[in-house]
């Protein structure tokens, strides 16, 4: 549902690539709509390669989340959505049995 609601937000911003190509907007339009309509906040991010970002936007408590890419160029296109985001915490390392 979240979505189908997501994309037909952008619809109307490039209706002859709807169907084509991924939801995409300025990187501060995006942050908003994301904000406004979703209740979603960046939580994490990292770098792809030196011309793009993904960036993590989740609800509070992780209701829903989307990812996003954000080019150099200030584009932001949505990669996916989700529901129930979730955290790992990561297991502390085995201990090899060797000193350092």
């Amino acid at each position: 549902m979240k979505a189908c609601l997501f994309l037909a937000a952008f619809i109307s911003a490039s209706p002859a690539f709807a169907a084509e190509q991924p939801p995409c907007a300025p990187w501060a339009d995006m942050k908003l709509a994301l904000a406004e309509k979703f209740h979603e906040f960046q939580i994490a991010g990292g770098l792809i390669n030196e011309k793009l970002l993904l960036a993590v936007f989740a609800s509070a408590g992780g209701a829903t989340w989307t990812t996003v890419g954000v080019g150099s160029d200030g584009n932001a296109c949505v990669f996916s959505v989700g529901t129930d985001w979730f955290l790992n915490k990561p297991a502390a390392p085995a201990a090899s049995g060797r000193e350092s």
